[in-house]
């Protein structure tokens, strides 16, 4: 919960944790990926699918704020399209 609590006390880092979430996120599966190809965790199987959930899960709080952005961004093009014009 490191990462959280240091996006929790940096409204810039924060901002940027979640404008680049999909990075963000490929960068931890490729970790993860990494982790299970090449060391020893990976290959004797201590390294998982459960560890790639709780990776994922740790990311999460990035991913709602990153989801509702986006919703937002989606709402306010959608409202400003179909917008009564004055006099028309």
């Amino acid at each position: 919960m490191q990462l959280k609590a240091s996006g929790d006390q940096s409204s810039f880092v924060r901002g940027m944790l979640v404008a680049e979430y999909p990075k963000l996120r490929a960068t931890f599966v490729g970790m993860w990926e990494t982790a299970c190809k090449e060391t020893e965790a990976g290959s004797s199987g201590v390294v998982g699918e459960a560890e790639k959930g709780a990776v994922l899960s740790a990311l999460d709080p990035f991913l709602q704020l990153h989801l509702a952005r986006a919703q937002s961004r989606l709402s306010d093009a959608i409202a400003a399209s179909f917008a009564v014009k004055p006099g028309g």
